[in-house]
């Protein structure tokens, strides 16, 4: 009983993953529809003893690398105010679109289920961590 209980459970998360990322994907294609780039950033490397780091900025939907640098978080905004102009674009980070969708849609609530609380959150996350091989093994 408690094997189909939990296989019920992964099945449930990979559902609700599955409905979020369509969640995201239909406001992705709302914000371009409006004239947005929905781009990517991050630090490629820890900061130096004199605040640079390495930092990318990549378009969201393409992975293209559009800049990149190592030097200061101003300049990386700089960097980002460039490539607006550049591309005649408002850009709109990944970050905030998908914080948006998830809380809006409750995506990141684990589902119901008969499971002790912990168990259940923990369990969850592990699903997301392992997504494609659970979703292979279920097939």
């Amino acid at each position: 009983m408690e094997e189909i209980i939990l296989v019920d459970y992964i099945r449930a998360v990979l559902a609700q993953a599955e409905a979020g990322n369509v969640a995201i994907e239909t406001r992705a294609r709302e914000l371009e529809a409006s004239g947005h780039r929905i781009i990517s950033g991050m630090r490629t490397t820890p900061y130096d003893y004199d605040g640079k780091c390495g930092w990318e900025i990549t378009d969201w939907r393409s992975g293209e690398v559009l800049a990149k640098g190592h030097s200061t978080v101003e300049d990386h905004g700089e960097a980002i105010d460039r490539l607006q102009r550049e591309f005649s674009a408002v850009f709109y980070h990944e970050d905030p679109l998908e914080d948006e969708v998830d809380q809006r849609g409750g995506y990141l609530n684990h589902p119901e289920t008969a499971l002790p609380v912990s168990l259940a959150e923990s369990l969850q996350t592990w699903v997301w961590e392992h997504e494609g091989d659970l979703r292979a093994w279920l097939a």
